[in-house]
C-alpha cells in the first residue's frame, strides 16, 4: 500500500508542469508555491534560472514566460510601483538575433524609477529608461565595479503615469542573457 501512495505522489507531483503561457501569475500559498520551471519572485512566479544561457536545450529561447514583449505597444507589464517597490526577474534573454525587450511600469505616487540589468559573459547588453510616448529619458551606464551590469535611474517621475525599461544587443546580432531588478521609490 505505501508503495502505490508513494507512485501516486510521485505522478502528482510530475504532473505539476503546466504550459503556463505569457502572464505572470501569483505564487501559491501552499508547497510547491510554483509550478516546475518557476520560482517565487516577491510574489510572483516567474522562469527560475537566472543563468541560464539564451537559448535552452530544445533550442527555444530561454525567456518565453515574459514574450511578447517585443515592441513599445506590446510590452511586459510589470507589478512594480502598484504591488512592489523592488522587483526582480531572472532568466531573461534578448534572443533570437535582433530581439527587443520592453518592461512597462507605472508610477503610483511621485518616484524614481531605477533599473539595473546584469547580463552574462556573452555579447554586452544596451538598457534606456522611456517616458510615456516611448522617448529616451536615460541611457543605461556601465555599473562601477561590474563587468556586465547597466543600470539608469530617473527621479521625480509624477504620478499614474507609465514608464518603459528597454532591453537590446549592443551589437547587431547578438544575444544573451539577463536578469533585470526595478525599484520604484
Amino acid at each position: 500500500m505505501k508503495t502505490l501512495c508513494l507512485v501516486i505522489a510521485l505522478a502528482a507531483t510530475a504532473c505539476y508542469s503546466p504550459n503556463l503561457g505569457n502572464s505572470p501569475f501569483a505564487c501559491g500559498s501552499d508547497a510547491p508555491v510554483c509550478p516546475d520551471g518557476y520560482a517565487c519572485m516577491s510574489g510572483v512566479c516567474v522562469t527560475s534560472g537566472g543563468s541560464a544561457p539564451p537559448v535552452d536545450a530544445s533550442g527555444a529561447c530561454a525567456d518565453e514566460a515574459v514574450e511578447p514583449n517585443n515592441s513599445y505597444s506590446s510590452p511586459f507589464l510589470t507589478p512594480v510601483a502598484s504591488q512592489f517597490t523592488t522587483w526582480e526577474l531572472t532568466g531573461l534573454a534578448i534572443c533570437p538575433a535582433g530581439d527587443l525587450d520592453y518592461y512597462e511600469v507605472q508610477t503610483t505616487a511621485m518616484q524614481t524609477l531605477t533599473a539595473t540589468i546584469t547580463y552574462e559573459g556573452g555579447g554586452p547588453l544596451d538598457m534606456q529608461l522611456l517616458d510615456s510616448n516611448g522617448q529616451v529619458m536615460k541611457n543605461g551606464t556601465a555599473v562601477q565595479g561590474s563587468a556586465n551590469a547597466v543600470s539608469a535611474s530617473v527621479a521625480d517621475l509624477p504620478a499614474n503615469t507609465n514608464y518603459f525599461i528597454f532591453v537590446q544587443a549592443s551589437m547587431n546580432g547578438g544575444t544573451n542573457g539577463y536578469s533585470l531588478q526595478i525599484n520604484m521609490m
